[in-house]
């Protein structure tokens, strides 16, 4: 047995896993059997087949490759479950909602298709999902017309004595009582109804099913004539043969049959009948369909009737939908639908789109019209027309022709297809009729026109040179919509007729559509000039030239800038063309410095620079190859600058350490005693420089820093002196009552731990005095330890014990000054 888990039987996760996706299809398919076909395009091709109404049509997608359902398909809570509340409601939903969708798309297309091959995939498709309802049905013996109780199902799941995890659906999905009807809670944990033969018994009755016909199979239908009509013909005769090299037989005991799906048959009266011919009469031509010989009278299928019953209230649903196609009296006739039996109704042709379109455009609404556009004359348009019939199973290829006229009735073009485009080329205005004639090999049927209003505008182009310098002279084109049917005055005219010359008129013969004319370049200005040609009747053509001379400073801003640094300079003038224009500095000796330029504007240019050496530069811009004149900016030379300079003395080592910071220089050289000691290039623009030397001394010794600027001249100089060693004393009194360790450490260390070991220490008794000498222009750090209280806390006076604070008695730095000074300091 298996265990429970608040009072729910503990199964394999696969379990719910299944039952759950068996759940969400039964819930569409419920949907579906009560009514609400919202559902019906996306549960079909859940099921993996086209949906009603074509692929594009929404629906949840295709099944994962394992059988899931898409992630995206269906959601549903996560709480207020209850533990095995599935029945055979969702299987046995699946499949005969499959068979009804499949009913009513046959309805829409008016085709025979057997609704049982759908129903057949939903069976596959049930028995491969949910292969565990037949694994527990089989398992089960002596079930196969009832439930399977919570017994069986716990000794089937729990048999391998491992422990899964609780039954757990939603009540909201799948076809139970709490969802599909008024007839209460969910049932009871010990409910747990499993009615899978309902879904054999479908498929049996969906599959088996055929209908019914007593007319032998060999009476089949070779031909029909005619195969169409127009809708609305009366009193129409049909002469039906057979194919070749077959004879009818037994048609004394069979219908003929107009039928369109299973919704629409209507009986053909039959004017006579033998073995090569069958001629009826069809008393109104109002519907396409298959034409067909129908048993006179009906058979039963062998669908269990009463037993399917039983499921379908077992799951809660409507029964009705699906046991309506499986009874005795829905008698169908056994046709065989191709192109040999068909039969066509046809009826006017229904304009389905229109449109024109040209090299400007598409074409929008008219008022007066079903399509109009404006474009300009002589150039193509293209029509376009889409016509069909209201009836989809009519096919428009083999009965619409299309035809285009004259406003006036002129036919342009004639014999086109039902969908297509022409075009056409015209001067002047004009309204197509495009007419769509349906109809037979017989007669016509019906006639629909669509109309294009396609108005035209002459205009005039205009071509000519975007730049044209001063002097120079190009010739502009002009060029018209048409051929002009006779000699056409042309008009030009400049926005600036004294930097951009052009004649006034120049004439355009009959029969040409373009003339070029020169136009020339004048004055000292910059800047664009607009040219304008007018014609009558024609819309005018404008253009822009760009009128250009050698560019011109008039201004630069700064005109010094720092050598060796980082600038910007601003340069007003004109002629200066965007995107093709440079600025330069040239130097006396012939060096050239590009700057990069950021911004250009027709009368101003924005430039950066770095790094130029001091002296007088000659600035210049260049623009589209020519080149302004000169404006001479400075570079100044840098003034270096000495930030720190020091000869710092050790009269214990005899030894001395010498530090600069340097700043701008072209190069540092330090001098000791008049001799060069160290010297540094930093190039020709110079830069910063800082180091720090060490040696011996005897002093007095002097120190020589010389900074040189960048550019030449004298430099920056500092003298740092280091005179001779001297001494100063420190007479120290201890009068703390406790016997100390007096520390002489040279320098003054931040960190404790730093202090050298090898520091000289002295003991200093209660009311002892000593005298500490220390070297002139030192550092010098002084600290007493509390003897006895370090060795209390295991540290060395003479050691580790200078490295702890609160030991520290007393602490001082001191720095040498003048021979023979004494400090006199007490420990209290």
């Amino acid at each position: 047995m298996v265990s429970l888990k608040d009072g729910r039987p503990q199964v394999p996760a696969w379990v719910n896993a299944t039952i759950g996706q068996a759940n969400r299809a039964g819930w569409m398919a419920g949907e579906i059997l009560q009514g609400n076909l919202r559902h019906a395009e996306a549960f079909v091709r859940l099921l993996g087949s086209p949906a009603p109404g074509g692929a594009g049509a929404p629906g949840y997608g295709p099944l994962g490759p394992g059988g899931e359902f898409p992630a995206h398909a269906l959601t549903h809570p996560a709480d207020d479950r209850v533990p095995c509340s599935f029945e055979g409601g969702p299987a046995v939903g699946v499949v005969a909602a499959a068979a009804y969708l499949e009913v009513l798309e046959n309805r829409r297309l008016g085709d025979l298709i057997q609704y049982g091959s759908l129903a057949k995939r939903a069976a596959g498709f049930v028995k491969e999902r949910f292969a565990s309802m037949e694994a527990i049905k089989h398992a089960v013996a002596g079930h196969h017309r009832g439930e399977v109780g919570r017994g069986e199902v716990e000794r089937m799941l729990g048999g391998d004595g491992q422990e899964g995890e609780p039954l757990d659906l939603p009540p909201t999905w799948g076809l139970l009582p709490s969802t599909l009807g008024p007839s209460g809670p969910p049932p009871a944990p010990s409910a747990c109804k499993l009615w899978v033969d309902c879904v054999d018994e479908l498929v049996e009755a969906a599959s088996s099913y055929k209908p019914a016909a007593s007319c032998p199979d060999e009476e089949k239908i070779g031909s029909i004539t005619p195969a169409a009509v127009c809708e609305g013909a009366e009193d129409v005769v049909l002469e039906i043969r057979p194919r070749p090299g077959e004879t009818f037989s037994g048609t004394g005991i069979c219908n003929v049959l107009l039928q369109r799906g299973l919704n629409y048959r209507k009986r053909l009266e039959i004017l006579d009948a033998s073995s090569a011919s069958v001629r009826v009469r069809l008393d109104k031509a109002e519907k396409s369909g298959c034409i067909g010989f129908r048993a006179g009278k009906s058979q039963s299928s062998s669908a269990n009737h009463a037993f399917l019953g039983h499921c379908f209230r077992m799951g809660n649903m409507v029964a009705t939908p699906v046991l309506e196609l499986l009874k005795g009296n829905s008698s169908l006739a056994r046709i065989q639908c191709t192109g040999k039996n068909r039969f066509s109704v046809v009826g006017d042709p229904v304009l389905l789109s229109v449109g024109a379109q040209g090299p400007g455009g598409g074409s929008a609404p008219g008022v007066d019209f079903d399509a109009y556009l404006l474009e300009e004359a002589c150039k193509d348009v293209e029509l376009q027309w889409s016509f069909g019939f209201s009836d989809p199973s009519v096919s428009p290829e083999d009965h619409i022709v299309v035809r285009i006229e004259s406003e006036q009735g002129e036919v342009l073009i004639d014999n086109l297809a039902n969908e297509g485009t022409w075009t056409t080329n015209a001067t002047n205005d004009r309204t197509y009729v495009i007419r769509a004639r349906s109809g037979t090999a017989e007669s016509t049927c019906g006639d629909t026109p669509a109309t294009v209003r396609v108005e035209r505008e002459n205009r005039l182009h205009l071509a000519l040179p975007s730049t044209l310098r001063t002097g120079d002279t190009h010739d502009l084109t002009v060029e018209a919509s048409c051929p002009s049917p006779l000699d056409r005055m042309l008009s030009f005219s400049t926005s600036d007729p004294a930097r951009l010359e052009v004649r006034n008129q120049a004439q355009l013969p009959a029969g040409d559509k373009t003339l070029s004319v020169p136009i020339t370049a004048k004055g000292d200005a910059c800047g664009q000039v607009t040219v304008t040609v007018s014609a009558p009747e024609h819309l005018p053509a404008t253009g822009a030239v760009e009128v250009y001379d050698r560019p011109s400073i008039t201004q630069v801003s700064p005109t010094q800038v720092r050598a060796c640094d980082g600038f910007e300079v601003q340069v007003l003038g004109s002629c200066f063309a965007p995107g093709n224009t440079d600025v330069l500095l040239v130097s006396a000796s012939g060096t050239t410095v590009w700057l990069d330029v950021t911004e250009t504007e027709a009368d101003q240019v924005r430039a950066t620079g770095s790094d130029v050496e001091p002296g007088a530069w000659r600035l210049v811009v260049r623009s589209r190859g020519l080149e302004s004149d000169p404006v001479t900016i400075q570079a100044l030379p840098v003034t270096p600058t000495i930030a720190s300079f020091f000869a710092w003395p050790y009269p214990q080592y005899e030894a001395v350490d010498v530090g600069w910071d340097v700043r701008d220089a072209a190069s540092v050289l330090v001098e000791k005693d008049g001799a060069e000691m160290y010297q540094e290039d930093l190039g020709p623009c110079g830069g910063d420089h800082s180091d720090l030397q060490s040696g011996f001394i005897s002093p007095p010794t002097t120190y020589t820093l010389k900074a040189f600027p960048v550019g030449g001249g004298a430099p920056v100089v500092e003298q740092r002196t280091v005179e001779a060693w001297s001494t100063k004393k420190v007479k120290i009194l201890n009068s703390s009552g406790k016997p100390l360790v007096l520390w002489k450490i040279a320098g003054a260390y931040a960190d404790s731990q730093d202090i050298p070991q090898s520091s000289s220490k002295s003991d200093l008794d209660h009311d002892e005095e000593i005298e500490v000498s220390l070297g002139d222009a030192s550092l010098w750090t002084l600290i007493a330890i509390d003897k006895d209280e370090a060795t209390a806390q295991g540290y060395d006076p003479d050691g580790n014990a200078i490295e702890v604070n609160n030991l520290r008695q007393w602490e001082a730095v001191f720095h040498g000054s003048d021979e023979g000074e004494v400090v006199v300091v007490t420990i209290l």
